[in-house]
């Protein structure tokens, strides 16, 4: 329950990760839901204590 950023960046904190790894959706979305994917990988980027990389 809960952001899905906030639960991913507490999980990788909970089990000590080295990384995270996070997917990039392509170009077939609709702006909302571009900017929602986008946001959720702004905010684990920002708040995550390990590295972490985002694959397209």
């Amino acid at each position: 329950m809960g952001h899905a950023a906030e639960q991913i960046v507490h999980y990788a904190a909970e089990v000590d990760a080295d990384a995270i790894v996070l997917g990039h959706r392509g170009h077939s979305l609709s702006f909302v839901e571009r900017w929602r994917v986008g946001s959720i990988s702004k905010r684990v980027l920002t708040y995550a204590h390990c590295t972490v990389i985002v694959v397209r």
